[in-house]
């Protein structure tokens, strides 16, 4: 899933930023992906989603959030 929201940052003082002005807090438009791969002990195909995103992202990291298996709660969802 690909959702179009609204970041922000502020670079530091002693920054020479690209965007905005060091000191001062900043909002920019970017694409938040969200994904699901399958789970495995090594991570596999966490690793391959990663190096997937970082080949088409603009940013210089790829921030992303894991939940184990045994946190995961799937909810089947019934339309009438």
């Amino acid at each position: 899933m690909d959702i179009n929201t609204i970041g922000q940052f502020k670079p530091n003082q002693a920054a020479n930023p690209a965007i905005g002005i060091a000191g001062r807090l900043e909002y920019v438009e970017e694409d938040k992906v969200e994904l699901i791969v399958d789970y495995s002990e090594d991570n596999v195909g966490l690793k391959k989603a990663i190096r997937e995103l970082k080949k088409v992202s603009v940013c210089l990291y790829v921030t992303f959030w894991s939940t184990p298996p045994s946190q995961v709660f799937l909810t089947q969802l019934v339309y009438p």
